[in-house]
């Protein structure tokens, strides 16, 4: 049990009281959200700030090195989970990854990177290697790869994003390599913002 305020049309303002050290706040009978020592947890379907606040923010790191050769999708092994607190909220999601593009073929070569809400695709780029001399090799990117981008996945259901590649030709000195260096980091934020 908690202390209710309920606001309705017919009595106005009605508090009932008990000891629990709780407040629960109500509108025309309806949960809002509950009060007490942790601070306020709305309740399900309801926000709290007004369009464009930032809700809650995840964070996720990846530091194992993972290397990907395939024309079909791979997963890098990057991934976060957010719970929406409102399925009219829209999620902003951080990559920044450290990767290596390498090949030694020769020819234009094409890796692509995406974003995958559960089984969804929301997001792809593509970027382009000239290609290798054939034997010592060509080192396309090195570094930090950053993007993001807003999505609206209209739930209030846990979501998962993950990061993953794929390049144009299958083999073995053509790919990319995730957290390559001892030190290499990976991260995914979400963000939800309120719609």
């Amino acid at each position: 049990m908690a202390t209710t305020i309920n606001s309705n049309t017919t009595d106005g303002l009605v508090i009932t009281p008990d000891t629990s050290g709780e407040i629960k706040l109500q509108s025309a009978g309806t949960d809002i959200a509950t009060v007490n020592s942790s601070g306020i947890t709305m309740a399900s379907g309801k926000g709290l700030a007004a369009t464009g606040h930032v809700l809650q923010v995840v964070q996720n790191t990846y530091s194992t090195n993972t290397g990907i050769s395939n024309t079909s999708y791979q997963d890098s092994g990057l991934t976060a989970t957010i719970t929406p607190t409102s399925a009219s909220s829209k999620i902003l999601v951080l990559v920044s990854l450290s990767v290596r593009a390498y090949s030694q073929a020769t020819g234009d070569k094409y890796y692509y990177k995406n974003i995958v809400r559960g089984s969804t695709v929301v997001y792809e780029t593509v970027i382009i290697n000239q290609g290798g001399n054939g034997s010592s090799g060509y080192n396309m990117t090195s570094g930090q790869s950053a993007y993001s981008y807003l999505d609206s996945p209209a739930t209030t259901s846990a979501t998962t994003y993950k990061v993953q590649f794929k390049t144009s030709i299958t083999s073995s000195d053509t790919y990319i390599r995730i957290n390559e260096a001892s030190t290499g980091v990976s991260t995914m934020i979400l963000m939800e913002v309120a719609g």
